[in-house]
């Protein structure tokens, strides 16, 4: 059922995104899809006319890719916003019906011990006003049977005013107890229902993204070929194709090459250092690990609104903040499957990952190009999955790590110090 809950809700949202790019596209010329062919544009360079119309036609095709990409990021970044708002929602509903059950458990004993309390005071009045040793006197009984007892002295006459007060103070600390029992299965609904609410705005946020990081992946791909034939037709001194396409795979080929000896360089950086961190980090025997190396810089609870990056975060800190610094490597803090891996909202460049038993854990604001896994990807404990940065609602670099459990989030220094990993 859940996975076909899920499938449905990637159906979706995928067609939402369809929808928004199917917008986007209206404006971009017809002959934008199927892409043209090298062939095409190599017959269009050989005449004048036809090749400025080629010209004219590329240059659409551009357009029309970078509005399919802003389109589905679009309809991606209004789902993350959804998506924090639900969670928001979710940890505050949880936050009531917790702090309604504690009530409801405190009333309870209250009651119960009111109760017991007030039957053996009346079945010793009533053994005295009958002048006779009862076996009330030596009655002791529990919080239901003592209920039952209060009821059958209340219907007895000679039951003295004192009785009844104290019969009516032990109804009143009843009913008070019944009536918030009431309030917490009330508010426990109220927050199953919006932790299914923020799993479905989840999954269909995690299928918008998708669907954005394909239409990008797409821009990107098609572009550079389409750049070259731009660069073909307008260069008078080309006549083939060769040259270019030669050119576009050097090019890419050093770019690729650059970006992976800079990424190495930045491991061999970091290896050793921040304060033990390095290419992993080592779980303990209840295998957790550190997610990062650093002081603490700001707990769980209530805090002033943070503004960084053109957002703002809301006023309790669902987190714990280590101060890492910038391009520092941030590790799982236990196995699972990586179901989250880009921006969100505020989060700026997000990791989640599930652990399963209702355990999951985010680590916010990686740099952008910093993420090291994908959506779906198992990792282990202590594997490095991301870089340090700033991104999103911050202002400056670290990482803000949380622990969901259940959908809501908890108080992350207390839950992973019971695991023997102390943070900060």
């Amino acid at each position: 059922m859940l996975r076909n809950r899920r499938r449905f809700r990637t159906i979706a949202a995928t067609a939402l995104i369809a929808a928004a790019i199917t917008a986007a596209a209206v404006t971009a010329p017809a002959q934008a899809d199927p892409y043209p062919s090298w062939e095409d544009v190599e017959a269009a360079k050989a005449n004048t006319a036809a090749a400025a119309a080629k010209v004219a036609e590329l240059e659409g095709v551009l357009a029309g890719l970078q509005s399919n990409a802003d389109a589905a990021r679009a309809v991606s970044d209004k789902a993350a916003e959804k998506v924090i708002k639900a969670q928001d929602a979710l940890d505050k509903a949880t936050e009531r019906s917790n702090a309604l059950g504690a009530q409801a458990d405190a009333a309870k004993q209250k009651a119960d011990e009111a109760k017991v309390g007030a039957a053996r005071i009346a079945a010793q009045q009533y053994r005295a006003a009958q002048g006779q040793d009862t076996a009330l006197s030596l009655w002791s009984a529990d919080a239901d049977e003592a209920e039952d007892l209060l009821a059958g002295l209340g219907r007895i006459e000679k039951v003295s005013e004192a009785s009844t007060a104290i019969m009516n103070k032990a109804t009143e600390s009843s009913n008070t107890s019944k009536a918030l029992t009431e309030q917490a299965k009330s508010a426990e609904g109220e927050r199953a229902k919006l932790q299914d609410e923020a799993q479905a705005q989840f999954e269909e946020a995690a299928a918008a993204q998708q669907a954005a990081d394909a239409a990008l992946a797409e821009q990107q791909a098609k572009t550079a070929e389409v750049q070259a034939q731009l660069d073909f037709l307008k260069d008078a001194e080309a006549k083939t194709s060769a040259d270019y396409e030669a050119g576009v795979a050097a090019k890419k080929a050093a770019e690729e090459a650059a970006r992976r000896a800079a990424e190495e360089a930045a491991k061999n950086n970091h290896h050793g250092g921040g304060g033990g961190g390095g290419g992993s980090s080592t779980p303990s025997g209840s295998g957790w690990a550190k997610p990062a190396y650093g002081p603490n810089t700001d707990g769980f609870g209530q805090r002033p609104v943070i503004c960084g990056g053109g957002m703002c975060s809301g006023g309790f800190h669902y987190g714990f903040d280590i101060g890492a610094g910038c391009d520092a490597p941030v590790y799982a803090a236990s196995s699972g499957t990586v179901i989250w891996a880009g921006g969100l909202g505020t989060y700026g460049n997000f990791v989640k990952i599930d652990h399963g038993d209702g355990i999951a854990t985010g680590y916010a604001h990686n740099r952008w190009g910093g993420l090291l896994v994908d959506d779906g990807q198992w990792v282990n404990a202590g594997q490095q999955i991301a870089w340090s940065g700033t991104t999103g609602a911050s202002t400056g670099c670290h990482v803000h790590f949380e622990v969901f459990r259940w959908g809501s989030r908890i108080d992350p220094y207390s839950f992973m110090a019971d695991r023997g990993i102390y943070l900060g």
